[in-house]
């Protein structure tokens, strides 16, 4: 970590805006620009969804979302999240226990960008997180990205007033944008291909995450292993530097069984809880939970300067 980074640790995120022109990205043009994921040509809006110029065509789907993963992209049949984790993780959510997280990630992307930047939530899930970045966003653009058609089907539903607000279901290996097209990327907890993360994003853009801290979800991880382990920190990326890393924390005690449930569900746990375990969890009734995330900000530098 550089002696800036860690200056600023304990500090709310004051960052000034990036040398990059970010206002000028056709705030107007409400329609959302998208590359094909088969041929790479630029995706223009027709009667049904949109095609490119080699007559590849993709249907908006009647919650306004687009589905741009071709069928052999897709690894499996329900790829990303099952539909039980996307219902259980949009319930907890709905409970307002990582509140706390949605405004510090909105602060920062407010503090860091212009009125009119183009942004896009790389894993947006159920577009909790999504929906509050695009409202510090008045003439921006917004998209949202994941893989898993029924938390993007949810995500588009609950935003389809919101016409600078996108979303389509599409791998993070592979954005189905264009390159040098966003001011700022973001991935909150969600996997990612740096490289593609690089190309896709403007030159000096910003790579905002948010990861797990040391201690998060530290009671659940007693219940299942014999020695516990801290989280690491996230390694800066190859091809970025780090700018600002701010550290959030909460104790809170859900007391409530079916926020428990859900909790146990939406996470990667879900696979390693025993189900006795869970169930004891469950019938406890109260249960303290550490939050602890990491939300770090980086710069591009790799493509600063282009030859």
């Amino acid at each position: 970590m550089n002696s800036e980074a860690q200056k600023n640790r304990q500090t709310t995120p004051q960052f000034g805006r990036s040398s990059n022109n970010m206002n000028n990205n056709h705030s107007q043009d409400l329609h959302p620009r998208y590359q094909c994921p088969q041929c790479k040509e630029p995706l223009t809006v027709n009667q049904q969804g949109f095609s490119c110029a080699n007559r590849h065509q993709f249907d908006r789907a009647k919650e306004g979302y687009v589905n741009l993963l071709p069928v052999q992209n897709k690894g499996s049949k329900i790829p990303g999240d099952s539909p039980e984790m996307v219902i259980s993780r949009r319930d907890f959510l709905a409970t307002n226990a990582y509140g706390f997280l949605q405004q510090a990630v909105a602060v920062t992307l407010k503090n860091q960008l212009g009125n009119a930047a183009t942004i896009i939530d790389a894993g947006c899930g159920e577009g909790y997180y999504t929906k509050a970045l695009a409202e510090q966003l008045p003439e921006g653009q917004v998209y949202g990205v994941d893989i898993a058609k029924t938390a993007v089907r949810y995500a588009a539903k609950r935003s389809k007033s919101n016409k600078a607000l996108h979303f389509c279901v599409a791998s993070n290996i592979n954005l189905p944008f264009a390159d040098n097209f966003a001011d700022l990327i973001c991935k909150i907890f969600a996997p990612v291909e740096v490289k593609e993360i690089g190309r896709v994003l403007k030159p000096n853009g910003i790579f905002m995450t948010v990861v797990p801290g040391p201690k998060h979800l530290f009671e659940l991880k007693q219940v299942i292993y014999e020695l516990p382990k801290e989280h690491e920190p996230e390694v800066c990326p190859d091809g970025f530097e780090l700018v600002n890393t701010q550290p959030l924390t909460q104790t809170q005690v859900l007391n409530k069984a079916i926020d428990i449930a859900n909790l146990c569900q939406m996470t990667p746990f879900a696979w390693k809880l025993a189900e006795q375990k869970k169930q004891q969890l469950i019938e406890a009734g109260e249960m303290p939970v550490t939050f602890d995330f990491v939300v770090n900000v980086y710069r591009l530098v790799q493509n600063e300067q282009a030859d």
